[in-house]
C-alpha cells in the first residue's frame, strides 16, 4: 500500500501544534529570527486589513468567541454592560475581569518555506498596533500588497526583565519591514496560486461559535466557583458560602437589573483577578463599557 505523504505531514503538523484550528495552518513565530511576508485578506474588514476577534477567557474556557461582535446575542456582554451601569466600582472591577482579550490575524507565508503554504499569523494586540502603524507610514504604506509590499523580519527574544511563564522565558516581539518592497513572488503564476489560497477565516470562524446558552452557562459556573484556580492555588469562590453562590447563579440567570446586580457584584468583588494589560485598552475598546 502507498504511504500518503501529504496526510503524514498534515499529522506532523497537528503534533507540533500548526494545526490547531483543524482546517486553518496557524503560524506562531518561535524564538529567533523569522522573515514572512503577509498577503491581503480576499474581503479585509473596511476599518483594517487585519481581521481581529475578542475571546472571553472564563473558568476553563480560555478562548470562547464572544458572540456581541457577530451581532448575536451575548448574555456575558449583557451582564458586563449591566454591572458597568451600576457606576459601582466593585462591579467595574467584575465587568472588567470578564472582559474579553483581542487578537489580530493574517494570513502570511514564511520566506523559503513558500511551499508550506498560506499559514494564518495570530497575534497580540501590540504586534496588532506595530503592524497598523506600517500602513500609516508613509515609507511603506500597504505591506501586504502582492507587487509593491514589503517582507517582515520577526525577532522573537527572553524578555530583558526574566519574565517567565509555564516555567519558559518570555519572549519579547520586535517587528520590523525590510527596507525595499518585493513582488509576493518571482513567478506572478506562483503569487496568484498563494494569494488563492488564503483561507475564508471568518466563515471558519463562525463555526465555532458556542451558543448564547452554551455562554450563559459558562458564566453560571463562574460564578458559581467553578473548577478554576487562582494564582495562589485556592479555589475561585472558595471564600463564598454555596448558599450565597447559589443565589447569585439564580439572579443572573433572571437577569434581573439594578439592586440584584449590586448584590452579584458586592458578594463577587473578592473574585476579580484578571488585570488586562493597559496597552490592550484602545483596541478592545467597546464603546459601551465605561
Amino acid at each position: 500500500m502507498a504511504i500518503d505523504l501529504d496526510a503524514i505531514r498534515k499529522k506532523l503538523a497537528e503534533l507540533k501544534g500548526e494545526n490547531r484550528g483543524g482546517e486553518i495552518n496557524y503560524f506562531f513565530p518561535e524564538a529567533g529570527e523569522t522573515r514572512v511576508r503577509c498577503l491581503p485578506w480576499k474581503n479585509a474588514p473596511a476599518e483594517s486589513p487585519i481581521i481581529e476577534l475578542s475571546f472571553y477567557k472564563i473558568g476553563n474556557n480560555k478562548r470562547t468567541l464572544a458572540l456581541y461582535q457577530f451581532g448575536l446575542p451575548d448574555p456575558i456582554h449583557d451582564f458586563r454592560m449591566k454591572l458597568y451601569k451600576t457606576k459601582k466600582e466593585d462591579d467595574k472591577k467584575i465587568a472588567n475581569s470578564l472582559r474579553p482579550k483581542m487578537s489580530g490575524y493574517l494570513p502570511t507565508v514564511l520566506r523559503g518555506k513558500e511551499d508550506d503554504g498560506v499559514k494564518v499569523w495570530m497575534f497580540s494586540p501590540f504586534v496588532y498596533k506595530r503592524l497598523l502603524g506600517f500602513w500609516l507610514n508613509e515609507d511603506y504604506g500597504d505591506v501586504t500588497s502582492p507587487t509593491e509590499g514589503y517582507d517582515l523580519i520577526i525577532k522573537m527574544s527572553p524578555s530583558a526583565n526574566g519574565k517567565m511563564f509555564n516555567g519558559k522565558p518570555v519572549l519579547d516581539t520586535e517587528i520590523d519591514p525590510k527596507p525595499k518592497s518585493t513582488p509576493l513572488h518571482a513567478d506572478p503564476a506562483v503569487a496568484q496560486k498563494l494569494l488563492d489560497a488564503v483561507p475564508d477565516f471568518l466563515t471558519y470562524i463562525k463555526k465555532q461559535l458556542k451558543s448564547a446558552q452554551e455562554l450563559e452557562g459558562m458564566l453560571d459556573t463562574w460564578l458559581n466557583g467553578g473548577d478554576e484556580e487562582k494564582s495562589d492555588g485556592t479555589e475561585k469562590g472558595s471564600t463564598t458560602s454555596s448558599t450565597d453562590l447559589d443565589k447569585l447563579v439564580d439572579e443572573v440567570a433572571e437577569a434581573k437589573p439594578a439592586k440584584k446586580e449590586e448584590k452579584v457584584a458586592a458578594k463577587h468583588a473578592g473574585d476579580a483577578k484578571q488585570k488586562l494589560d493597559a496597552a490592550f485598552d484602545e483596541l478592545m475598546e467597546d464603546g459601551d463599557d465605561e
